[in-house]
């Protein structure tokens, strides 16, 4: 993915399969970050602009939809979700928080049938994390809390989840993600994630670059 020099931001994003929490973890993160004195936002893909609002809509309609056709309306939102708050926001000094970037992309499109390189190739403007977190739970655990919601949209069906969790484990392995153990108390992982992202800080500030 692109890299841009000269930006003075932190980006922090959070992955992994549908009812890992990240969600709530990404909140807990954005609070602490804030009451630890940097200037954060916190956002999410896909966004709530118009093509981020017509994928949510597509994907809550329960019809199948092409996957390159998603892959591609994801880019879409990502290269505006990018130019317009992400880009901005590093470029000011700020740490961006994203609940899904660019790896879900690649997790959920492949183990729909789509290649690695073209999910890459169309995401290629998109600035890599400076911290990209995982969160891993069990099926079971991703099952429970994904049935316990009014409606259930077909990329949340157990056999998905299975493989987009096999790709997110390869992206571990090659280092592109780190996993971090989704089990337990809410609290108990955020402070998984925050020894994470608090070790980043600590060189960033030891190299000067926070």
């Amino acid at each position: 993915m692109a890299s841009y020099h000269g930006l003075k931001g932190l980006l922090i994003t959070i992955e992994g399969i549908d009812g890992c929490g990240k969600t709530t973890q990404a909140k807990l993160l954005y609070r602490r970050m804030l009451n630890s004195g940097y200037e954060t936002i916190l956002t999410h893909e896909p966004t709530d602009g118009r093509i981020g609002t017509l994928i949510e809509r597509l994907l809550k309609s329960n019809e199948k939809v092409a996957a390159k056709l998603l892959a591609l309306l994801f880019a879409a939102d990502r290269y505006e979700h990018v130019e317009n708050v992400i880009l901005p926001a590093l470029k000011s000094g700020k740490v961006v928080i994203c609940d899904r970037y660019y790896h879900s992309s690649i997790a959920y499109q492949t183990s729909m049938g789509l290649g690695e390189d073209y999910v890459r190739c169309i995401n290629d403007f998109a600035p890599k994390p400076d911290v990209a977190i995982m969160i891993r739970v069990s099926s079971q655990t991703s099952t429970s809390r994904i049935m316990k919601r009014r409606r259930v949209q077909y990329t949340e069906q157990k056999m998905i989840q299975e493989k987009v969790q096999q790709k997110y484990d390869e992206l571990c392995k090659r280092g592109e993600l780190i996993a971090i153990d989704g089990e337990g108390k809410r609290g108990e992982v955020h402070e998984r994630i925050w020894a994470i992202v608090s070790e980043e800080l600590s060189k960033r500030q030891s190299y000067g670059v926070a």
